[in-house]
């Protein structure tokens, strides 16, 4: 008989002597709650704390003639008053005035979202969650800048609006306020190597607002050969005994890796890191902490434009949580404790934007209270990190379990979580001021209806896609499930949730893995319950594609599937899985989407030896990949790691 992913029997490693993660998570989050369907163990009452029916958010973004604007944006009835964003709450139907105050020399060039022209004032009716920015120009640049393009090597740039065609050096003047966007193209043999100037990274597209004169840079390089294209040898990262490696990878190629492994002669394990810069080698291990203590838990978020990392860990048996940053050239900075210690804390999760400011979260128990709530502490290159805060506190003893934590590129960040008694929760805080609003609730739960597993992937510009697994009674009595969808779009969580495909008739929940590319395409995967792999993909406005198999229910399955997609739409698809249902060991699989071609038919990445661990990938817009997973063999329990290279 197949074994069931969501319904597992226990694993264990001889290395760890833990239950395996994976099994651990689904049986206390999905699997109790799609078989009892009971109020208390997945969802049902009133729906909970949160946002009141009446509560709508107003949020205003600053935009000045670079970072010194003395320039402001008020408001009437009260609540806005700010020079970069700021988020205030009114009564549904309010009328709110908001009034732009140019600074010394300045003068507002543009409203955009919610309100439009040039005019210092503009009247919003908050009717539902409503998004404004005003920007500003210097006085003395009229109803025009120039924005000059300078390109290297054998491509062109082009912008839309139409101005900019350029094979060398160029400019052309567009309106104060509005946002150009330039698109680099290589010549035949030539790859997009980078920007420079006023954007950056290596993604061929940016995207440049003209509050002021604005000059951009645009390298151009030699393809590489097509033999260096494709996948790696496996490489050996660590010693005997490792594990839970997270991997991740920036536009330039630039790849991370973190992983938990023991120390000889002792069962305590540290936190160690690699890191491989583009076109070269991993570098040599080296500990990330010096701590003596154990740890359990870990995870790592890179930011792809500046290459900016950030990487979180708690112990086992004393639940201190500590952050540690890395900059562009992958140097680590300091390490600080996050949370005090001394409460159970679990579900750890980081993220970074492009400006270095970090973000962690994590579930905490407080000592003495039978309540769990969602905690997080910040990061700001002004102030280091900040104080443990709660984000929100669950009413009638009610537990806030499994956060999710996105940080998109600008700054904004996102939790989605479980909520016992009312169904998945998110809150979202802007990059400036850091705070939490009141929680949304995507999915009130309801008699009979089970929730749990939320995920969530941003992309640049602030917008959110959040999945869950979802299941209810029928009519005859049968359990129905699902995997359900919302996205955070113009600032607030709209419409209704979107199924991601047909409900069937099961007693377990499917836990799916997000993820999203540059253009703002999301991808999402699951594991069902034969066994087989599904996938779905959404366009820049977030409907998704019907699902695709990845891999049929032919073999046994170890491990969650994970997802990556570049710009283009590529994707690949990891999961460890054994050949056959009778014999052999886990291996680790992988498969590639191609648009136009589809999924292929999925194959081992690494027959060698038994492959246990969760394997993670990770993909930037440019196609380039790299992968990480512990491998249970004849050299012992080392992290494995291989790089994908595109030729873009």
């Amino acid at each position: 008989m197949k074994k069931n992913i969501l319904n597992p029997s226990p694993l264990y490693s001889t290395q760890w002597m833990q239950p395996h993660p994976t099994w651990g998570k689904l049986a206390r989050a999905l699997m109790v709650c799609a078989a009892t369907l009971t109020i208390a163990a997945c969802g049902g009452g009133d729906g909970g704390s949160g946002a009141g029916p009446d509560a709508v958010e107003l949020a205003v973004v600053v935009a000045g003639p670079g970072a010194t604007t003395q320039s402001r944006v008020t408001s009437n009835p009260a609540g806005i008053d700010c020079g970069s964003t700021c988020i205030a709450s009114y009564p549904g139907g309010t009328a709110v005035t908001l009034t732009a105050v140019a600074g010394a020399g300045e003068r507002l060039a543009a409203w955009s979202g919610a309100c439009n022209g040039a005019a210092s004032l503009c009247v919003v009716a908050l009717n539902a969650a409503t998004t404004v920015e005003a920007t500003f120009t210097n006085e003395s640049t009229g109803a025009t800048v120039a924005l000059g393009v300078a390109v290297t090597g054998n491509g062109s740039v082009n912008s839309q609006p139409a101005g900019i065609a350029c094979r060398g050096v160029c400019s052309a003047d567009f309106n104060t306020g509005i946002a150009v966007t330039l698109t680099a193209m290589p010549d035949a043999g030539q790859v997009f190597a980078a920007w420079g100037g006023a954007c950056s990274g290596a993604v061929p597209t940016c995207l440049v607002r003209m509050s002021d004169v604005r000059s951009v840079a645009a390298a151009f390089t030699a393809a590489p050969p097509p033999s260096t294209i494709g996948w790696s040898d496996t490489v050996v990262l660590s010693a005997d005994g490792a594990g839970k490696p997270r991997v991740d990878i920036d536009n330039a190629g630039n790849a991370t890796m973190i992983w938990l492994q023991l120390e000889a002669g002792t069962s305590r394990r540290n936190v160690w890191t690699s890191r491989k810069p583009a076109g070269g080698a991993w570098s040599a291990p080296a500990l990330l902490e010096s701590i003596d203590t154990d740890f359990f838990e870990l995870d790592l978020a890179v930011d792809a434009a500046s290459g900016k990392a950030v990487a979180v860990w708690r112990g086992a048996t004393t639940p201190v949580i500590y952050g540690r940053l890395a900059d562009a050239a992958g140097t680590w900075g300091a390490t600080t404790s996050l949370n005090g210690g001394g409460n159970n804390s679990n579900d750890l999760q980081a993220g970074i934007d492009t400006n270095g400011s970090a973000v962690a979260v994590w579930s905490q128990t407080p000592t003495g209270s039978t309540v769990t709530s969602i905690w997080s502490n910040r990061y700001s290159a002004a102030n280091g990190w900040g104080g443990a805060v709660r984000v929100s506190v669950a009413a009638n003893d009610r537990q806030d379990l499994d956060p999710s934590l996105v940080v998109s590129a600008s700054g904004r960040a996102f939790i989605v979580w479980t909520r016992n008694g009312t169904g998945v929760v998110a809150s979202q805080a802007d990059a400036t001021g850091g705070v939490w609003s009141e929680p949304t609730v995507l999915a009130a739960g309801v008699v009979s209806t089970g929730v749990g597993a939320p995920r969530v992937a941003a992309d640049a510009n602030g917008n959110a896609m959040a999945v869950w697994a979802q299941g209810a009674r029928n009519t005859n009595n049968q359990i129905v499930t699902n995997l359900a969808s919302k996205r955070f779009a113009n600032g607030a969580w709209a419409g209704s949730a979107a199924a991601l495909y047909t409900p069937i008739v099961t007693n377990t929940l499917a836990e799916a893995r997000i993820a999203v590319n540059g253009a703002g395409q999301f991808a999402a995967i699951w594991a069902q319950p034969d066994a087989s792999i599904r996938a779905v993909q959404s366009n820049a406005a977030g409907v998704w594609t019907a699902p695709l198999t990845v891999r049929p229910a032919i073999t046994e399955l170890y491990s969650l599937p994970e997802i990556a997609i570049d710009l283009t739409g590529n994707m690949f698809a990891t999961w460890a899985a054994r050949a056959n249902t009778n014999a052999g060991t886990p291996e680790v699989w992988l498969n590639q989407f191609l648009p136009g071609s589809g999924w292929g038919q999925g194959a081992v990445h690494q027959t060698s030896a038994d492959a246990t661990g969760e394997p993670r990938i990770a993909m930037n817009d440019r196609g380039q990949a790299v992968m990480g997973w512990t491998r249970n063999g004849s050299d012992g329990s080392p992290v494995i790691s291989r790089y994908f290279t595109s030729g873009r």
